[in-house]
């Protein structure tokens, strides 16, 4: 068993299971490989600074009222989570092409299983979020299943990766591409993540390097003729079957608002680096938006180091840097910690197999 399919087979489970410490054992095993070095260059400095700033905003803020979810960990106020980001960059940058054509196959796999469960009529193994919400059954998102994984976020996720992987390279040959890219279009259509839709259209048509005008042409005259054809349909499907939908009645806005009053009123230290969580209505939210969140957990100062390593990562045109930075407007995306997403965030496509 080759050493990538392990790493990939690690990250696929921590993944899946929302569980970051198999990624902090890959970390381990790969500084000891390296002889417990760190490549010296901006981002690492960058990284390390960050780190030291947020432990900081945590020792200002120790005795101050933290806004903590039931689900996030107490370790962050020893351990900063955006000091993980060193430990993604670490895996992000040692990770090879092969350790991604594992994980798109993983990723088919459980697609096909997400068709046996929504035949099947189940949401998924381990949690079933949508279970109060039959009457709904004939939409899509409220009937997606989560095929192995926690929820159906982390199926997103892995879906836009992996779907962006076959159209933006060769990582797996041209008659197997085909194949898993209809199960992986499966997948996608039945877990109905509106975020990557949106994600992996609008960077379909932003990128250039790779992707011919001609299938641009081609795949936009395909989707105006899909809209006039199934207009009503895919209109209910997207607003949940509401006829009536305006901004205001969006969660989305009472979050973001909910947010940026927060950043207002908490510029310099935010929540002292602490998860920004707040509670609405018997349920605590965070802010679904990788930027506000970063912004309101850590305070204006860290959030713009954050930002600048995003910006030296897009000035390297990184892989997946445009369809995750899309995503992650409607999502907390990146920069959770050592989530895959910041793993990828830092891939460096050019590394030998």
């Amino acid at each position: 068993m080759s050493k990538n399919f392990i790493i990939a087979l690690i990250l696929m489970l921590t993944w899946t299971f929302s569980f970051s410490l198999g990624n902090l054992l890959i970390v381990v095993f790969i500084l000891k490989e390296q002889n417990w070095k760190i490549e010296a260059n901006r981002i690492t400095v960058i990284l390390i600074l960050i780190s030291i700033l947020s432990l900081i905003n945590i020792l200002i803020g120790f005795n101050s009222e933290k806004l903590l979810n039931d689900g996030s960990s107490s370790l962050q106020l020893i351990i900063p989570y955006l000091s993980l980001l060193l430990g993604a960059y670490v895996i992000g940058n040692y990770i090879n092409t092969q350790v991604i054509k594992y994980l798109i196959y993983f990723t088919a796999i459980e697609c096909i299983v997400i068709l046996i469960q929504y035949l099947a009529g189940e949401t998924g193994f381990w949690y079933n979020s949508y279970e109060k919400n039959e009457i709904h059954g004939e939409l899509l998102y409220y009937s997606r299943p989560n095929g192995f994984s926690t929820n159906s976020s982390v199926v997103a996720q892995k879906l836009l990766i992996s779907i962006w992987c076959l159209i933006r390279s060769k990582f797996i040959s041209w008659k197997d591409n085909k194949v898993i890219f209809c199960i992986l279009l499966i997948g996608l259509i039945l877990t109905f993540n509106r975020t990557v839709f949106l994600a992996l259209g609008v960077s379909y048509f932003l990128v250039s390097g790779g992707l011919k005008l001609k299938y641009k042409i081609a795949a936009f005259l395909a989707l105006i003729l899909l809209l006039i054809v199934f207009i009503n349909p895919i209109k209910k499907q997207f607003n949940r079957g509401s006829d009536d939908v305006n901004i205001e009645s969006l969660t989305r806005y009472s979050v973001y608002y909910n947010g940026i009053n927060f950043i207002a009123d908490n510029l310099l230290f935010g929540n002292h680096s602490i998860k920004y969580f707040y509670e609405e209505n018997d349920r605590k939210f965070h802010l679904h938006n990788s930027y506000l969140q970063t912004a309101a957990s850590n305070g204006l100062p860290i959030f713009l180091l954050v930002m600048y390593i995003v910006l030296i990562l897009k000035k390297r045109k990184n892989l997946f840097i445009v369809p995750i930075l899309i995503y992650s407007f409607l999502q907390f995306g990146i920069l959770w910690g050592i989530g895959f997403l910041d793993i990828v965030l830092f891939f460096n496509k050019n590394k030998k197999l």
